[in-house]
């Protein structure tokens, strides 16, 4: 499995559908949970905390069944990314994308041209200030990712950012061409890590 995180309008799914296309693995996106949980009328801290607690069961399963995919979401922390990787080892490569030299207004309007963000239908303060917070959370991240040897790729500059990314999967369609994936191989997940850069 392949895990995206970091933080929220970085271009988390559009890079994954890329790297979906390119390497032949679907993708699940942990935002889904976060919406089925807003028809069950949550809100708040509490949206957040079950939104954060349903990803990584969510994650769990799928490494349990060793479904291999890629996962995308903003829903796991790099201390919780730790624990998984420390209880499902090669399964799993971690990588976290954000924009923490990114200017705020540039960011917003790259992210309302798009139309689809949920920050379209936010008064303009408001979205500025999330954009802000974003830009922070993403700063902290990548500390955190340098803390725990997970691999981190700026996306302030999400083209460059996507590229990047996609480089480090570069040489995967030949290996995936050669291993069945309903029985993933260490060789293989040794391969993913090699690619991610991972300590």
């Amino acid at each position: 499995m392949i895990y995206i995180g970091g933080a929220s309008a970085s271009g988390k799914s559009t890079a994954a559908r890329k790297l979906s296309g390119a390497i032949g693995l679907k993708v699940i996106e942990l935002d889904a949970i976060n919406r089925k949980l807003r028809k069950q009328h949550l809100k708040g801290e509490r949206l957040n905390d079950e939104t954060r607690r349903l990803s990584r069961s969510k994650i769990e399963k799928l490494l349990t069944s060793n479904t291999n995919c890629i996962v995308e979401g903003g829903w796991v922390r790099p201390d919780v990314a730790s624990e998984l990787a420390k209880q499902y080892g090669q399964k799993l490569v971690i990588i976290y994308v954000g924009y923490p030299h990114a200017k705020v207004n540039e960011h917003l309007d790259k992210v309302l041209a798009g139309k689809v963000h949920w920050l379209c239908r936010r008064p303009e303060e408001e979205a500025l200030t999330w954009v802000q917070r974003q830009i922070q959370n993403s700063s902290d991240c990548e500390k955190q990712c340098k803390e725990y040897g997970f691999r981190f790729i700026d996306f302030s500059d999400q083209e460059a950012g996507t590229k990047e990314l996609m480089s480090n999967f570069k040489e995967s369609r030949s290996i995936m061409n050669k291993y069945k994936f309903h029985n993933i191989s260490n060789d293989f997940s040794q391969l993913l890590q090699k690619l991610c850069r991972q300590k």
